[in-house]
């Protein structure tokens, strides 16, 4: 892209749009136009502009909307969202704060959008649940609910994960035990005493590591807890790994 960034991408931008909106003169080629918004968003990302890169995947999105394409849809929604989250921490961490939060605001909205292309128990709207939501006692709160609800038949994989996150998550939280529902208090139980459990399909290696961390948080041990938190790293989702630097930062505090 060109030295001035957004005068590069609004041309480009502006350029693709055109295309599909001659309806009246031949049918556009949405397949053409999808794959020149993605092009485009690849672009902005390499260039380390997040925000455009969110912006040209929501133009990809109503590109698979058009046509029907409703996962199609969904996929580039969900791109545009991490783009727009990632264009909000950006600007977190230079410290320059829009009282608008207009990057937050585009990420829930395409988080949602997303969301609602997909089946009310598909693991792929469960996992974007998770990611959605940044308060930690929210997404605890959610995390029982996915275990706890009607949707008993989580597939295993899908229930590994979202176990992981509840135990990282409790010990950020700290809820009260009267504030742990049932389930979350056996999955520490069969968790500390290495019980097998339907509840916990986590391989020996993944809870050997979770048991030392869940140790060394007790005993305070910060330079435990970090060793331990380096060589679980491996098993971990990015948001999983999110949460352990959060957990050590918090034990340093």
């Amino acid at each position: 892209m060109s030295t001035d960034l957004g005068a590069s991408f609004n041309e480009q931008y502006m350029n693709i749009n055109t295309k599909m909106k001659k309806r009246f003169m031949r049918k556009p080629n949405v397949s053409e136009a999808t794959n020149e918004f993605i092009a485009l968003a690849i672009q902005c990302e390499h260039s380390d502009q997040p925000a455009f890169a969110g912006h040209a995947y929501v133009g990809a999105a109503k590109c698979e909307a058009s046509v029907g394409h409703f996962l199609g849809e969904a996929e580039h929604f969900l791109a545009a969202a991490r783009q727009f989250m990632k264009a909000e921490k950006k600007l977190k961490s230079l410290k320059f704060y829009s009282a608008d939060r207009e990057n937050l605001e585009a990420a829930t909205g395409c988080y949602i959008q997303a969301l609602n292309k997909y089946p009310e128990k598909s693991p792929i709207r469960t996992s974007i649940l998770m990611e959605l939501a940044r308060k930690y006692d929210i997404a605890l709160e959610l995390a029982n609910k996915i275990v706890d609800g009607p949707n008993a038949n989580v597939p295993e994989d899908v229930l590994a994960e979202v176990q992981v996150s509840r135990i990282l998550l409790t010990l950020l939280v700290k809820p009260s035990e009267d504030c742990k529902p049932p389930s979350l208090k056996q999955l520490l139980i069969d968790l500390m005493n290495d019980n097998e459990s339907d509840a916990i399909p986590l391989n020996t290696d993944l809870k050997l590591k979770l048991q030392s961390i869940v140790i060394c948080h007790a005993t305070g041990d910060t330079q435990a807890l970090i060793s331990a938190s380096a060589d679980t790293k491996q098993f971990l989702t990015l948001q999983q790994v999110e949460l352990l630097h959060k957990l050590i930062s918090d034990e340093r505090g």
